[in-house]
């Protein structure tokens, strides 16, 4: 099976690729994916940003920071050659979500209230991977009490299982596919994207709801309930009429109007994709629609 297949057919598992079947790509929502893409770490982690949230923005910068126990003595983000403080940074470029997938102090220090103030008064969604360590002791970038924890798995037989080397930990969350890499660094940007999706249709999701979310869709794996070898399971996407019933979300879709194609809103709501006639008078004026199966997109004559 070629890499491609692979990975689609996580996607298809985790329930990703009907929600982009359903136009809900992560459009207008952006993802600081916080290492640099100048390396291969970096590449990898925000190509797996894109496999489940090919529409987002990813904005992948580094990071740093210097801080004692008592507290941050520097913190800083360089993006296109310019510094930025972490908040001036999320700030300026209207950050949703986060992926680290890097380790840090086991210690919560003054990292917990730093990221705890910052998740909460820009209703950030912060994802961090677990770690590489077996039944060793691992602590990430941002601290459990502020991220969520990924793990890795990977599809074998049809069913989702546990990658030997993801860490042990109570702290840890949730688990997803790394793709065709090995590590965590590459399951935890999965769920940065999937988280994407869920902000697309709910601009205003908070990191408790996105988190609810994945706990109540999860699949167990291993030992029933959550654990300290997969969490609460493989996070998973649930049907998009069920769970988003009361929200519309408008993405953009092309018809052919007397022969030109133009593009207008295609709704969902209630899990049905439609497009609003009133949306279609500005470019036309209104008449008859057919449907051209093979180009599959509607066809407009007045």
């Amino acid at each position: 099976m070629t890499p491609d297949k692979i990975i689609k057919e996580q996607l298809d598992y985790s329930g990703i690729t009907a929600w982009h079947e359903a136009g809900i790509t992560g459009e207008g929502v952006v993802i600081w994916n916080a290492e640099t893409n100048t390396r291969e770490h970096g590449r990898i982690s925000e190509r797996r940003i894109k496999d489940a949230a090919p529409g987002a923005t990813v904005i992948s910068a580094e990071q740093f920071m210097r801080y004692d126990n008592e507290r941050i003595i520097e913190e800083s983000v360089t993006y296109q050659g310019k510094k930025y403080s972490t908040e001036e940074f999320i700030k300026a470029f209207n950050i949703k979500v986060v992926n680290k997938s890097k380790s840090g102090s086991k210690t919560l220090g003054v990292l917990s209230p730093f990221w705890k103030r910052l998740r909460d008064t820009y209703g950030l969604i912060l994802c961090n991977a677990v770690g590489n360590e077996g039944e060793g002791d691992w602590g990430g970038a941002i601290p459990y009490d502020c991220a969520i924890y990924v793990g890795a798995a990977s599809l074998f037989k049809g069913k989702p299982k546990r990658d030997y080397y993801s860490s042990v930990t109570n702290e840890l969350d949730f688990m997803q596919f790394t793709g065709t890499w090995s590590g965590t660094s590459f399951s935890s940007p999965c769920l940065a994207g999937m988280a994407a999706l869920l902000a697309q249709v709910k601009p205003t999701i908070m990191q408790e709801e996105a988190y609810d979310y994945f706990v109540s869709h999860a699949e167990d794996m291993q030992i029933d309930g959550p654990d300290e070898y997969t969490g609460y399971g493989l996070a998973k996407m649930g049907s998009i009429g069920e769970d988003w019933e009361e929200n519309e979300v408008i993405t953009k879709t092309k018809v052919k109007v007397n022969g030109k194609v133009v593009e207008v809103n295609r709704i969902l709501k209630n899990g049905e994709n439609y497009i609003r006639l009133r949306d279609l008078e500005t470019p036309l004026g209104i008449c008859k629609v057919d449907y051209d199966a093979k180009a599959k997109m509607p066809i407009i004559e007045d």
